[in-house]
């Protein structure tokens, strides 16, 4: 039996509860995007979230470190609708290292449509999320050859101060970016190692849990335009488990995102005299014109 899709699309987040409480504040902001081809990704940050006193994500104190293990959430998979209407999620990745390679079945994901509202109930390794959506754009393809629409995996990172070459993300990066025809974007890249908590609680991670899942994940979303064949022109950052960079403005003299073929190359530079080089491919062989 074939059902209609009424889940793709971009959503902003309207409110969340995390165990029945505002543990991400009172005002947290999201953005939860369903591709019709059955991709999801999802980004959460809370409105209390400190700015990292270093403005570095590789040297934060461990105070920092926790509070950003506890206001954000980030996960990204596939998802697939079921006969009765209900749809499961495969997790694939996410920035807390023990949901990574989950399913999520009816019972532990509700999700339901009430024109432009989404509403989804999802249990996360013990966790039960309750979040309402409101709908921001549409996931429509873009198909031209120098498009950035589509969905991308991360499949190198690597960093350059003056002659030093560093991998954030490791030496197996994953992580996906998704850039939406409606002008957003949200991008959730992590290491492949970093190791679960013993615990299986974001609340009781270890000091050196929380570093480590910290240091080698990240989380951003937000608006970009585009030329006439779907080109990058420059984004504008809505939030970040980096909060100093919430608000932040980039274009092509600091940021570039080329497509050629199935591969997206993304060049950061952050002002500081680091070189950021990230790799990513699409996830499905989209349709081009040659």
């Amino acid at each position: 039996m074939t059902h209609s899709n009424p889940f793709h699309g971009v959503w902003r987040l309207h409110s969340a509860l995390v165990g029945g409480e505002l543990a991400l504040g009172g005002k947290p902001d999201g953005l939860l995007v369903l591709t019709p081809d059955g991709q999801f990704a999802q980004a959460i940050i809370s409105d209390t979230l400190p700015p990292y006193a270093s403005g570095d994500r590789l040297d934060a104190t461990a105070e920092e470190y926790s509070a950003v293990v506890l206001g954000t959430i980030g996960l990204y998979g596939v998802y697939e609708l079921n006969d009765d209407g209900t749809s499961t999620d495969h997790v694939i990745g996410a920035t807390f290292p023990n949901w990574a390679n989950t399913l999520r079945r009816s019972g532990e994901l509700r999700r339901v449509v009430d024109g432009d509202v989404l509403s989804e109930f999802s249990v996360l390794g013990g966790e039960t999320i309750e979040t309402v959506w409101h709908r921001a754009g549409d996931t429509a393809p873009f198909n031209h050859p120098k498009s950035v629409v589509g969905t991308w995996r991360l499949e190198a990172a690597e960093a350059r101060v003056g002659d030093d070459v560093f991998l954030p993300f490791g030496e197996v990066p994953d992580g996906r970016l998704i850039f939406t025809s409606s002008g957003y974007f949200i991008d959730i890249l992590h290491r492949s190692d970093i190791p679960a908590f013993a615990s299986a609680g974001r609340s009781t991670g270890t000091t050196e849990e929380n570093t480590a899942a910290m240091q080698g994940s990240l989380i951003v979303f937000g608006q970009y335009s585009s030329d006439d064949q779907g080109g990058f022109r420059d984004e504008r950052v809505l939030s970040a488990s980096i909060a100093n960079w919430t608000g932040m403005q980039r274009n092509t003299t600091s940021l570039t995102e080329t497509v050629t073929g199935d591969m997206l190359s993304e060049h950061l530079n952050d002002g500081d005299g680091v070189d950021i080089h990230l790799t990513f491919r699409n996830t499905a062989t989209r349709a081009r014109h040659r």
